[in-house]
């Protein structure tokens, strides 16, 4: 970390009286925070930050790693979609409230969250360049088969 980062790291959590800080970057940050400021951590990563949580002794004593449990065809994960929609500042009422999108969003994306997000992200991509501002299941679809051969996927996403 840049000593000037470092500096106003330091500064932010001595004005916060910060006890819980979460983050990504968490061995760029874990040295200051447990040895000055006796905070507690939480890291958030992909699988790449697990392996290195792992391989790095140091870190690997003072972290117990768990993993996020995929989503389910719940209200939480509709809740979850209409809130990211929201920010995506797209309608997408047509995917929340229909059991079919939420099925192939789960089947496609594994109920992993990264994935979900991604597209998402890629149907609110096909409606804008519709000079569109809703989601439908038709643009869920065809970003669905974007999605699938980005991930090398050989699953038939034409439902």
């Amino acid at each position: 970390m840049l000593p000037t980062l470092r500096s106003f790291f330091s500064e932010l959590l001595r004005s916060l009286d910060c006890t819980v800080i979460i983050g990504s970057r968490i061995s760029e940050l874990e040295h200051d925070a447990l040895r000055q400021f006796r905070v507690s951590i939480v890291g958030l990563g992909t699988g790449e930050a697990l392996h290195v949580m792992r391989t790095d002794p140091q870190i690997a004593s003072r972290f117990e790693s768990c993993a996020l449990p995929s989503w389910t065809a719940n209200e939480n994960l509709r809740s979850f979609l209409a809130g990211f929609l929201q920010q995506l500042d797209v309608e997408g009422s047509d995917i929340v409230n229909n059991r079919i999108a939420i099925d192939y969003i789960l089947e496609l994306t594994s109920g992993v969250t990264g994935r979900i997000v991604e597209l998402v992200r890629l149907s609110a991509r096909c409606a804008m360049r519709r000079d569109s501002r809703t989601v439908t299941v038709d643009l869920l679809q065809e970003a669905g088969k974007e999605f699938a051969s980005d991930l090398g996927s050989e699953r038939n996403v034409s439902h």
